[in-house]
């Protein structure tokens, strides 16, 4: 096989040419070969997750391209049954006004060819936060059902509707779709104006309200239930902390220490991941667990003071550890010492630490830490420690992971509580058989090497896996690269 680009012999099946990196014209062939499979797959129009799975290994052998992956499925109509199907969409309502009833519809349709045992939805509008069920129904297979959230405003002013749908199928499964941020204004009950409802940017999930033709209105709501179906994804709320191991998890080698490096809109991150019992920290990669040094080293003119600093951390410098309830950290015997807020930590004493404790590495790397609790009433157990680069290098974090921890890739703290209000990270890392293992919580498809992870899957972190995401992209390298 010739490269098109610069005219050398490539290996036959080469997706990149390894003399200029173009990439090669994919087989007409194989790329029928996997359509036939695909179109297998979609005769019963349900893609099921066995079928993902061969097709992910169907792809890597006959090395088609994820882009023409996506061509040959756009071309079938198809149920991915590795998220529940709902089709839904809200209703808009104009003229709301105070003191009259306005009401929002909710038209959830099913089209799995099994049946939701329970359907359960929740709303609230928030100028008061008053709370409101519907009562849970079940929907047959095929079927669907037509919810009526009604209210009555007290006030004029701007309200938000916000809620939960949560799902139960027979086969044991259980959702959470979560809708907010629908503004919309209630008029004083004198004023004849139009009020119309808007779906707020901070919508959790895909939920759109189409163009809808105006002029159809019974008693002053807008009753159209010609609406566009929108398939809605779900936030897995696991309400057992479980994850499924997704089928090619075997394939990876866990280890309990890693980084990662994070590539998003906000920038890189580079993460030190340790699910140790205990963690020691020092200059010596080979004698403590997580490397501590004062960086960068290049350009030139850095490297000479960043390693004499660098230098005055010692091989084993000092250990984290959970303990009776405590995140503590004990001094090993460094040289220059460890200071705790300014105090100093005796030899082998051991000192709690909680969120804002300040600590000073030999008095060239200054440290601040964030305690992660489970949430919950009663929350007493740490599940996890952040260590955050003070003076140097603040892109860089080092993170023992006790029992779980949160990832958001959209904010700036990229790593902390698993939940923050009612919004659940859309990733975790939870420490499984003494290994981190990351679980994708609402993050949608996330491509683990070409292979696909979906929500409420789990996969153990191994060196040399790339992961790619719709908010960016994360490299698992061994701590000492």
């Amino acid at each position: 096989m010739i490269c098109p680009t610069c005219s050398n012999e490539v290996v036959e099946g080469a997706r990149f040419c390894p003399f200029c990196g173009s990439s090669m014209p994919e087989d007409p062939k194989l790329i029928e070969q996997y359509t036939q499979q695909i179109r297998e797959f979609l005769a019963d129009g349900v893609l099921e997750p066995w079928e993902v799975r061969e097709s992910g290994a169907l792809r890597m052998q006959l090395n088609i391209s994820e882009s023409t992956h996506q061509s040959i499925l756009a071309k079938f109509e198809y149920v991915d049954h590795n998220t529940i199907a709902l089709e839904t969409d809200i209703s808009d309502v104009e003229m709301y006004r105070a003191n009259q009833q306005c009401q929002f519809r909710i038209l959830i349709r099913n089209v799995e060819p099994y049946a939701i045992r329970r359907c359960l939805v929740r709303y609230q509008i928030v100028q008061g936060g008053e709370q409101f069920e519907i009562p849970a129904a079940e929907i047959p297979s095929r079927a669907q059902i037509d919810f009526t959230l009604p209210f009555i405003p007290q006030m004029a002013g701007l309200y938000e509707f916000s809620g939960t749908i949560d799902v139960d199928d027979v086969k044991g499964r259980s959702y959470r779709y979560q809708f907010r941020g629908i503004n919309f204004t209630v008029a004083p009950s004198e004023q004849q104006v139009i009020n119309q409802v808007h779906i707020g940017d901070n919508f959790t999930g895909v939920l759109n309200v189409g163009d809808k033709k105006r002029g159809n209105l019974e008693s002053e709501l807008n009753l159209d239930s010609q609406w566009t179906p929108v398939n809605l994804k779900p936030i897995p709320m696991r309400r057992d902390g479980n994850f499924t191991v997704a089928a090619f998890a075997g394939q990876f080698e866990p280890t309990p220490n890693c980084r990662l490096t994070v590539q998003t809109a906000l920038g890189e991150h580079i993460v030190d991941i340790s699910t140790q019992d205990t963690v020691s920290f020092g200059r010596s990669g080979a004698k403590s667990t997580i490397q501590l040094a004062v960086e960068p080293y290049l350009p030139a003119h850095l490297y000479h003071q960043n390693l004499a600093m660098s230098k005055q951390i010692s091989s084993t410098h000092f250990s984290i550890v959970r303990e009776n309830r405590l995140v503590q950290i004990t001094d090993l015997g460094s040289k220059k010492g460890t200071l705790r807020d300014g105090q100093v930590c005796y030899r082998l004493a051991k000192y709690p630490l909680q969120t804002g404790t300040r600590l000073s590495i030999a008095n060239v790397l200054h440290l601040t830490t964030q305690v992660v609790f489970e949430i919950s009433t009663n929350a007493t157990e740490p599940v996890a420690v952040i260590l955050k680069r003070i003076n140097n290098m603040p892109q860089k974090q080092h993170v023992i992971v006790f029992d779980k921890v949160g990832v958001w890739l959209s904010r700036s703290q990229l790593f902390g509580d698993t939940m923050i209000g009612n919004v659940e990270a859309p990733l975790q890392i939870q420490k499984r058989q003494g290994v981190p293992y990351l679980c994708n919580v609402s993050a949608g498809q996330i491509s683990v090497q070409g292979l696909p992870l979906h929500n409420g899957e789990s996969i153990p972190l191994g060196i040399g896996q790339h992961l790619t995401l719709s908010e960016g992209t994360i490299t698992v390298t061994g701590l000492s690269t």
